[in-house]
């Protein structure tokens, strides 16, 4: 019909749709200037390459129903963008555009993001680690889709989010990240040591001594890495451990132990320290061990006043039947027990001790304990007399002649051995006397 010459208008006018004028030879452009409709041109299936030549953009053939499925191999992806289509009417019609052309038509990570693309599709399409963060995808969803350990760090995803997600100590370690980000990270100081941190990460990370301790740390290893004797007191170092890794009695005290304490860890021996007037729980505040102190001289009693149990008393050599007999029972029934005044005093009772225990003034004085001291302990001087001494050693000792006349000492020998006149008998309390008698005239003439 074109080719007999009628016009386009007087095929329109006698009811001829697009399509049949397109099969006539009209083109889409030409249908366009004569008043068709982009509705009519669909309608007539008219091709998407056709529509596009007879100049109709994007945005009409959207706002005419047309997907991006439909369209994206004919239009650019800047045309799609300028059209209107969202990245999500893009992914939802498969489109095939790269990463350049995504790109280049000015679609950001985040409208991609927001349209429901995987960080896996835009990886593929180039997509960098850095873009997809800051596009908005979150760290579970960059490492799921295939970012690793290394390129999440590097775009500034924290070792606290990697925990959050699942990733190991060991993938965080491996990463890069220090030990002080995995420790805000939230992982101890344990599961960090176990992945491989040195103590000196450690340290730097911010964990005190005290948390070094329980992972085998000794003071060495913490001297070493610049723990101060102050930071290693608090972590329940003493003085001795100090000292023997190097620390100076100046560094001691300016770490929080007195004086007495670094001057108890000097370089003398116990058995120096103990004649120098230390006793055991001061020694064993500062570090020494019952062995030490046993060398040292001390007895069993004195280290178990001093807080050392029974099993640091067995490891320090003492005798089990020593131990025993510090074991909190009085000397009275450690006497009913059969323990001897001797063996009570090589455990370290003391006289007091061991006369409130019931025994006899012989046995003490066995144990060469003088009757002065005896005396002061609380022994009679009956007691002493039958413990052998004589009223020449108890006179000297303190007691007075009615003492020991209530010890039980005859009138002659107090004036054979001591001088004593018949007015001090008498006033002593003795009676029946005889100022005549011979003994008086031979010891003590008038």
């Amino acid at each position: 019909m074109r080719a007999a010459e009628f016009e386009l208008y007087d095929l329109q006018g006698a009811g001829y749709d697009p399509s049949e004028l397109q099969a006539a030879g009209f083109d889409a452009s030409m249908l366009k200037e004569a008043g068709t409709s982009l509705f009519q041109l669909k309608q007539a299936n008219t091709p998407i390459a056709t529509l596009k030549e007879a100049g109709f953009r994007a945005d009409r053939l959207r706002l005419q129903g047309y997907t991006a499925e439909e369209i994206w191999r004919t239009y650019v992806a800047k045309e799609l963008k300028v059209g209107g289509f969202t990245a999500k009417e893009l992914r939802d019609g498969r489109v095939g555009y790269n990463f350049e052309a995504l790109r280049g038509a000015g679609y950001t990570c985040a409208e991609l993001r927001e349209g429901g693309y995987l960080v896996a599709e835009l990886r593929t399409k180039g997509y960098a680690p850095g873009e997809l963060h800051t596009g908005g995808y979150t760290p579970s969803e960059m490492h799921g889709g295939g970012c690793t350990a290394v390129e999440l760090r590097d775009v500034g995803v924290e070792a606290t989010q990697l925990r959050a997600i699942g990733l190991s100590a060991a993938e965080v370690k491996q990463a890069g990240y220090s030990a002080a980000e995995m420790r805000i990270g939230g992982w101890t100081s344990t599961e960090l040591k176990s992945v491989g941190h040195s103590a000196v990460s450690l340290k730097e990370a911010g964990f005190t001594s005290a948390e070094l301790v329980p992972l085998g740390y000794g003071v060495k290893a913490l001297k070493e890495v610049g723990f101060t004797a102050a930071e290693l007191r608090a972590a329940g170092y003493l003085p001795k451990e100090l000292k023997q890794e190097g620390f100076g009695a100046e560094e001691l005290t300016d770490g929080g132990f007195g004086a007495r304490e670094a001057e108890a860890v000097d370089g003398r021996s116990a058995q120096e320290l103990r004649a120098s007037g230390f006793d055991a729980g001061e020694l064993r505040a500062v570090g020494y061990t019952a062995a030490e102190l046993r060398g040292g001289g001390f007895k069993a009693k004195q280290l178990k006043e001093a807080g050392y149990s029974a099993i640091e008393l067995a490891e320090g050599g003492y005798k089990a039947r020593s131990i025993e007999a510090v074991d909190g029972r009085s000397t009275a029934v450690l006497r009913d027990k059969g323990y001897s005044a001797k063996e009570l005093k090589g455990v370290g009772f003391g006289s007091m001790e061991l006369h409130a225990g019931g025994y006899a003034a012989k046995e003490m004085r066995e144990l060469d304990y003088s009757p002065e001291e005896l005396k002061g302990v609380g022994y009679s001087a009956g007691e002493l007399k039958s413990g052998g001494c004589t009223c020449k050693q108890l006179w000297a000792a303190g007691f007075t002649l009615r003492e020991l006349r209530e010890g039980g000492f005859p009138w002659k020998e107090l004036v054979i051995f001591l001088r004593a006149t018949y007015a001090e008998l008498t006033e002593a309390g003795y009676e029946g006397l005889d100022a005549k008698d011979i003994i008086f005239k031979t010891y003590r003439p008038e």
